[in-house]
């Protein structure tokens, strides 16, 4: 009886109470333009993960730096408040965009940029505000047409619908040329044996 109820019992992971995406650049970069670039770039992933799990967040922080080894070190972050909890990428990319001139230093060669969410809840409790009038039907509307850019993206691959925050072939682009091989999602790094 002991060994039914076990197999019964389901392992369910924690709510992440965090949601970080990071990534270094392929080469130093110095301007603010492709620095908003990147951070929108991982504001649209975050955005897609918060989906993904059923959450929104009520406040987001973006970051940057310069490689530690440098003699002028530089680091910085800043945070925005969302005021209505969200896990819409407009939503997200208006309330980041603006904090990118804060975190910016010019002449400093950035090597790093990220987004945090945070003040993550479920989606099913949506915390409203009391001097923001925010209907259901909009609610709806604006989740449905998410929807379908996150199903379209999924069906004919990754960008096929794009944020022009992110910018159209950026050169800052994330480093791949070290990642190791994909033998599980990829066909053509499946090991071959022959007998």
């Amino acid at each position: 009886a002991n060994r039914a109820k076990k197999q019964k019992t389901k392992l369910v992971a924690k709510p992440k109470k965090e949601i970080c995406v990071s990534r270094s650049f392929s080469r130093p970069i110095t301007d603010l333009k492709e620095l908003r670039q990147s951070i929108a770039t991982h504001v649209v992933r975050a955005g897609e993960k918060l989906r993904g799990q059923g959450q929104r967040a009520g406040a987001i922080t973006i970051f940057t730096r310069t490689s530690p080894f440098m003699p002028f070190f530089h680091s910085k972050a800043a945070t925005a408040r969302i005021e209505i909890p969200s896990n819409d990428t407009r939503t997200l990319l208006a309330a980041s965009l603006p904090l990118t001139e804060r975190i910016f230093k010019p002449h400093y060669p950035l090597i790093k940029t990220g987004v945090i969410m945070q003040n993550i809840q479920k989606k099913e409790y949506l915390q409203q505000h009391l001097l923001m009038a925010y209907s259901i039907d909009q609610q709806q509307r604006s989740e449905n047409l998410i929807n379908t850019i996150d199903q379209l993206n999924l069906r004919y691959g990754r960008d096929t619908v794009y944020w022009a925050a992110c910018g159209l072939k950026p050169k800052w682009n994330i480093r791949s040329s070290r990642l190791s091989r994909s033998a599980t999602t990829r066909i053509e790094d499946i090991p071959i044996a022959k007998a």
